[in-house]
Order: structure tokens, then sequence, then C-alpha cells
């Protein structure tokens, strides 16, 4: 969109965290405000605990948009030398520390003197949620872009008065989400929130509290998905919260393609091979960047997989130590899997190591199913191309998503760990059975399919609106669009 020169685009700053499953949609974000509504924007990101395929989804996107899209970095947080407790409030102390440099970078760019005009609003993390001082104290507008579903949305705004209430409600705990057939109960909540005596579980509440604070609230989803949740929260309808800014879903925000791949060779002998399947004959495995599985549960999958006789696509991430909590990302699959496995299932079956084109392999119309840790983008993206979802829900807010897919939306089914907390290779063949060639299974890609259109509806009515049209499509960066 070129109507309005660079340094007349209403000017947006982005403070996304560095994890995937957070800078994908602000990444996408971006591209959407430059390229539809002719805005420019700045990035701003940290430079510690970043991965190489992170920095390379970052390096993509300004590569593509020389003239729109900038990065701020910020500088390494000192380490003071105390052992890390756990990464959840290690990255909240860290974001902490790192408020002032924010705060100078932004008063920089609220100066006219650069390339764009001066910065109108920042969109930031839920993580970040502490900026609200910052830009409270250089009267800049502050939105959130809330990286998970509108549900998870309502239960965070109730969780600091069920947790920090009179005691008027014991435990255990639930919550009525909006939309919802059933409460939503305390065995499913985040395992931050089990032990209330954590540094993690008070971390949690420190992020809940400032959203009722901020200039709105913007989630990636889209009515249709959540109709009655969005409108609960719109017409302040849910009796638990007492203030609420403006909510508006903005989504799917979905990757429209793959980061092209270093193995070219391989991802074209993927493509040939999904190319040589029956439709909807193939089943897709992977748990996300961070779904790391103990070496008895990867032989459990194998085993499940192997009994099914299905063809499918796994993506082996690493091991974990269940015992000590440690990790592997290099994966020897001849030391980790069944003996004989891997030529037992040679034709039918394909094991990734390394970072899988997601999008690729969900839109290709080989693919019938989607075994997944219920991530919020992996979610979308199942929703955009139609494929049911087998819900194997690993940590954060994946419960609740698996909730969703399975009670709620009814596109997908649920795979069950037993009392040893794995999912056996009889349940895995189950429930890959039901999906691929069930009653449960047909109904579930029927429903699919339905919210596939409507996932794709919502994307259009929004692409198709102009600049002076910004309010009604992106409603809530009101401010950004002031000439």
């Amino acid at each position: 969109m070129e109507k309005h020169q660079v340094g007349s685009r209403p000017h947006v700053a982005l403070y996304p965290v560095m994890g995937l499953g957070h800078l994908i949609p602000f990444l996408e974000l971006a591209r959407n405000l430059v390229s539809s509504h002719g805005f420019t924007v700045t990035l701003i990101t940290p430079s510690w605990n970043v991965s190489p395929l992170e920095t390379k989804y970052v390096s993509d996107l300004l590569t593509s948009n020389t003239n729109t899209i900038r990065q701020v970095e910020l500088p390494q947080i000192p380490s003071d030398g105390e052992d890390v407790k756990d990464v959840f409030t290690f990255v909240l102390d860290q974001i902490s520390k790192a408020m002032p440099a924010v705060e100078q970078n932004l008063r920089i760019l609220q100066q006219p003197n650069g390339p764009f005009s001066p910065v109108r609003a920042l969109i930031s993390d839920l993580f970040h949620a502490s900026s609200l001082d910052v830009t409270d104290s250089l009267g800049l507008p502050n939105y959130v872009l809330f990286t998970s579903s509108t549900a998870f949305l309502c239960f965070m705004l109730c969780v600091p008065r069920l947790y920090l209430s009179d005691g008027n409600e014991a435990p255990p705990f639930s919550v009525n989400i909006p939309g919802w057939k059933n409460p939503f109960h305390e065995r499913d909540f985040p395992e931050v929130l089990h032990n209330k005596s954590s540094t993690m579980f008070h971390g949690f509440l420190r992020l809940c509290s400032p959203l009722r604070a901020m200039k709105a609230i913007l989630v990636n989803t889209f009515d249709a998905l959540e109709t009655q949740t969005i409108h609960a929260l719109l017409s302040a309808k849910v009796p638990e919260i007492d203030r609420l800014p403006p909510v508006h879903a903005i989504g799917p925000i979905i990757r429209s393609v793959d980061l092209p791949q270093d193995d070219r060779k391989g991802e074209e002998r993927l493509k040939m091979w999904l190319d040589s399947r029956a439709k909807a004959s193939v089943v897709f495995v992977s748990f996300g960047t961070r779904g790391l599985m103990s070496t008895e549960q990867l032989i459990e999958i194998a085993l499940g997989l192997e009994a099914s006789g299905l063809n499918f696509v796994w993506v082996v991430r690493g091991i974990s130590n269940t015992k000590n909590g440690t990790s592997n990302l290099e994966v020897e699959l001849s030391s980790v899997l069944p003996e004989g496995f891997l030529s037992r299932v040679e034709g039918r079956g394909i094991v990734l190591t390394s970072w899988a084109p997601q999008v690729a392999i969900l839109s290709h119309p080989a693919v019938g199913a989607f075994v997944s840790h219920c991530g919020w983008n992996s979610t979308l993206e199942a929703i955009w191309f139609g494929v049911p979802i087998v819900a194997w829900p690993l940590y954060a807010e994946q419960r609740m998503n698996c909730l969703s897919i399975v009670n709620e939306w009814m596109v997908g089914l649920e795979a069950v760990k037993g009392e040893d907390g794995l999912v056996g290779r009889a349940e895995l063949q189950s429930v890959l059975e039901k999906v691929m060639d069930g009653e449960e299974g047909r109904l579930a890609r029927k429903n699919m399919e339905e919210l596939s259109l409507k996932a794709r509806c919502a994307v259009t009515e929004r692409e198709g609106s102009s600049f002076e049209s910004m309010e009604a499509s992106f409603s809530g960066l009101v401010i950004a669009t002031e000439k």
C-alpha cells in the first residue's frame, strides 16, 4: 500500500516476547499493518535469550519490508550472578530490568527527526504489561496483543479476584467462561497456578492485573470462533471482572508461508512424498518448538503410529528427562526409537528432527489430522487449513485450548494420558483411527471445514478495508490513525 509516503504514515511500536508462540503473531501483525493499512512499524526486541530461528524470522520480515519496518534492539541485561530458579520468573525479571532502555527508545521514537513519523502507540506482549508505567509517563497509548484465546483472556482477567479475594470462595476454584458449556476447573488451570507458594504463581498474578489498565486488548481470534465470549467481554457482562478496557478480535493472525529451509532438497522430498499420498490420508504429529518428550513417551508414540498403519509425518525436536528436568536437542533417532521402527515404517512414515515447514504440511490436501500440543498458533493454523486435531496439551494454557477444541468447537479428539502420565500406544492408535475414519472424526472434519471457511471470511473482510476504515477493522488503534 503506497497511498502515504513513509514519513507521513502513522507509526506504531511493537514490543513482542522472543518466543515463537508470541513472536510470530507480532511479526504477522506488523506485516499486515504495513501492507494493508499504511502504517510504519518499529519492532522493539531484546538481545538476550534469542534463538537462531527467532532471529531468522525477524530478519526475514525486515528484509522484505526495508522501508516500512525497522528494529530497535535492547542492550544486554547484566547478570546479577544469582542462580535461575525458574525460566518464567527469570524472564519477568529480565523484562523489568529492561524497562529503562524501553523508555529511552520510546522517547527517541516520539521525536519528529527520523524517517518515520513520531510513534503514536505501543503494542506490547502480555509479558510486557509492566511497560504501562513507562507509556503512562510518556503519554503514549499502550495496547496488548493477546496471543491466545479470548477464553484464556477472560480467565486471566478473573484470576486476581479468584486468588486475592477475602476467602469467600473456597477451593477447588472454577471459572465460568461466557459461551462455555461447563466451568473451567482448577485441575485444568496452567501449572504455574497449582503451587500458590511458588515464584511462578506470583509471577503469573503480576501478568494479570495490568491488563485492566491497558488502552485496549487486541486478541488473535475471530468472532465466529469465540462469539459469546467476545461479546460478553465487549458488553462487560462478566460479573467477576469489575473493570475492562475495550477488547477487539483482530485474528486469525497466522503465518501465510514458512521460512525458507536450509535443507531445500529435504523440503522438496517431503513435498514429493506428500504429493504421492491420497487425500486426507496422512497424520501430522508435532508438539511445537518447546514440545519435548521423554524417551518413554517417544517409544509409545512410535509404536502407536506403527500399529495404526497410517501414513504420518512426525517431528521429533528433542528429548526431555522428566527425572532431572534436563533436555537434549541433539537426537539420534536410532538410540531412542524402538529397534527396527524406522525400517518397518519406511515408505509410509517420515520422522523429522529439525524445524518442519508446518504451514506447507498443514495446507497439503494429503494431511487428514494434526496431533498437536494445542498451542494457540498451531490451533489457528489447523483451523485455517481445515485439519481436525488430536489434542495433546503439554503446558501453559494448552489445556484450555484442548477443551475448546474437543468440547466447545468439536473439531478434534483428545489423546488421553494414563495414570503413568503417558499417552500409551493403544490410546494413540485408537484416537488416530477415530479421527481418520470414525464417526467422531467425520463430525470433527465437518465442523473444522465450516470453521475454516469462517476464519477465511474474517480475514477477507478485514483485508478489504482501506486506511480510512482502520478504526473499523483494527478497532482499538484509534489513536494511531489520527492525522
